[in-house]
């Protein structure tokens, strides 16, 4: 007689695994890894910044790239073929990611900005979209049968 293994946590790690088996793990674990690097930086109280980084235009420079990296960095590590519903998760994710970051950034004397979070979504955006472009695609495509033909005789 077989017994069913008892469903842990709600079947939790089983979600965990599949979720996992949809990214390569070495880059995902440093998109994962950058992913804390910015949100540790973007929480470094004010009073600590330089004076010259502290109210600049280069602060918004800074969100659009960090947040730029870290898209790329995730997209890259999603696994062949990509899926569509997965890319929009990603990327939902981290705009929400964004959003939590801007808003406690007050807790650690931070000042939290809509202008900040712009520039996070643009720099998802510009990056999600680079990579479209630049990741490439690969696709089954069925050859003609009469060409499989041709080629047979050959």
């Amino acid at each position: 007689m077989t017994r069913n293994k008892p469903a842990s946590w709600f079947g939790f790690p089983r979600v965990i695994s599949r979720v996992w088996g949809l990214f390569h793990p070495r880059r995902l674990s440093v998109a994962l890894l950058t992913m804390v690097c910015v949100l540790f930086l973007t929480h470094i109280p004010q009073a600590a910044l330089p004076r010259a980084l502290q109210h600049t235009l280069f602060d918004k420079f800074e969100h659009f790239a960090a947040y730029g990296v870290v898209a790329l960095l995730f997209v890259f590590s999603l696994r062949k073929p990509l899926r569509s519903g997965l890319l929009l998760g990603v990327l939902l994710a981290l705009a929400l990611t964004g959003a939590l970051d801007e808003i406690t950034q007050p807790f650690v004397n931070r000042q939290a900005s809509l202008v900040d979070y712009t520039a996070d979504l643009a720099g998802i955006a510009f990056a999600s979209v680079f990579a479209l472009f630049r990741r490439p695609h690969r696709t089954h495509v069925e050859q003609p049968p009469s060409f499989a033909r041709s080629r047979a005789r050959d």
